[in-house]
């Protein structure tokens, strides 16, 4: 009986290294197949910035930095493959530099803080946004329709021009905007920082 106990427990023990071992072939699998999709993921990205956009190598390296840093999530991949399609969507090729002058409302130039030029070209511009609780953002507007990515979302009290009021949640995604109707002023009344990229499209 005893003997016969040792050989059930022997062959549980199998069953459970089997069992293991299994296991941790398919969590590696995983593993890769998800490294895999990162790698392309990211491949397609590198393409669209440099390509779609017209982007320089240097600025395209920031992009991607923030990108690892802040969308590494299910949630965030999701976001960054809507961004693919609506950035292919896009009409920019053939477009050559402009020299319109910017409107004194423009952001650049009334919000320079929160708005900073990461690169320019005929086509687009792309500006940086970070603003951090509490920060207040003077009047301003976009002049351009905007294809933004909030890589770490906030919430915002606005004033515009024309006394309107009112508060939004500006959640991580990818937005397609229009050209701002009339200026509006900012104020991060939140408890995170806000993150975003804003690809202003040209006419």
């Amino acid at each position: 009986m005893l003997r016969m106990m040792k050989g059930i427990s022997s062959a549980l023990l199998c069953v459970s290294c089997v069992m293991s071992n299994g296991s941790v072939v398919a969590n590696e699998a995983q593993t890769k197949s998800y490294e895999h999709e990162q790698m392309t993921l990211n491949r397609e990205l590198e393409d669209c910035l440099r390509n779609v956009h017209g982007i320089d190598q240097h600025t395209t390296d920031v992009i991607l930095s923030e990108f690892r840093e802040k969308m590494q999530d299910a949630e965030s991949q999701l976001i960054l493959k809507q961004f693919l399609t609506k950035s292919k969507g896009l009409s920019l090729n053939g477009k050559t530099a402009t020299t319109q002058s910017l409107p004194a409302e423009d952001a650049i130039l009334q919000a320079p803080d929160s708005h900073e030029v990461l690169f320019e070209n005929g086509a687009v511009r792309l500006l940086w946004g970070v603003s951090k609780p509490g920060d207040q953002e003077p009047s301003h507007l976009h002049q351009w329709p905007s294809l933004m990515l909030i890589t770490q979302g906030g919430k915002f009290a606005i004033d515009y021009v024309d006394g309107t009021k009112e508060e939004d949640f500006w959640p991580k995604g990818v937005y397609e905007l229009p050209s701002d109707s009339q200026p509006a002023a900012y104020t991060n009344t939140g408890t995170t920082e806000f993150r975003a990229f804003r690809f202003e499209i040209k006419p």
